[in-house]
């Protein structure tokens, strides 16, 4: 299987439920986010996601401190009065984006970051660059969370919301007019995107969205260093995958 080629051990795939009507999902990698960031009682989380009350206050209630930054608010629309961008080299409407400005947060700040799909948005390069602003103010053995779609798209779409229902389930609503270019990343564009993490779990779900959740490496250890369940995890890569399959995570 291709996901398993890049990360045997760390790499997860599953096939998740369908969609549980309209806009709500299960997610696989909520849970263990939430898990994690319940060993810090006072630990501090970034959303950059488009803004969601809901969200803020069930991340309080938990008594966690959280941030937000609405990353995606001030990119251009092409569909917007600011005009359009046209990408000669690749033939269709693309966005002029502004470069991935340095957050004013310290180095090892969070404990948790919430990415939902903002680097589905987000050209190659300023993928990047906010990977490693991600990296820069996470804790070591912090936990960042990202959503990828896989479906290729010709024109702009609109942005979502994500609402947290639960541990395991998440609910996304249409944000309004305002529509943006979706890129499409491969799986090894996303590990080379997040090269400076280590992989925790990737979910593939069946409605072609991609779960990833990755750690910032402890001082000490090396990016990318295999789960201490590696072994366990092989065992179960070298058989054929099921509908509900996982590999373990930490």
């Amino acid at each position: 299987m291709l996901l398993r080629r890049f990360h045997p051990f760390t790499t997860t795939l599953a096939h998740a439920d369908p969609p549980e009507g309209p806009g709500i999902y299960r997610t696989h990698i909520l849970r263990a986010f939430l898990q994690r960031m319940g060993k810090h009682p006072s630990a501090r989380i970034l959303d950059l996601g488009t803004t969601c009350g809901h969200n803020l206050e069930f991340l309080s209630r938990q008594g966690y401190k959280v941030f937000a930054e609405d990353l995606l608010a001030n990119l251009r629309s092409p569909g917007a009065a600011w005009g359009q961008a046209r990408n000669a080299k690749k033939g269709k409407l693309g966005i002029q984006m502004p470069a991935i400005q340095p957050f004013p947060h310290p180095d090892d700040h969070f404990q948790g970051v919430l990415c939902w799909d903002v680097f589905d948005f987000l050209e190659r390069e300023e993928a990047v660059l906010l990977a490693r602003q991600i990296h820069r103010m996470m804790a070591p053995g912090g936990l960042a969370l990202a959503f990828f779609n896989s479906r290729k798209t010709e024109s702009p779409e609109p942005l979502y919301r994500y609402r947290i229902e639960g541990p395991d389930r998440m609910e996304y609503s249409c944000t309004g007019d305002k529509r943006l270019i979706r890129y499409s990343y491969q799986n090894r564009d996303i590990m080379q995107i997040l090269a400076n993490f280590q992989v925790e779990a990737f979910y593939y779900l069946r409605h072609r969205m991609r779960e990833v959740l990755v750690e910032k490496p402890r001082r000490g250890d090396k990016t990318g260093n295999p789960s201490p369940r590696k072994a366990s995890a092989e065992k179960v890569a070298a058989k054929p995958a099921s509908q509900g399959s996982s590999l373990p995570t930490r």
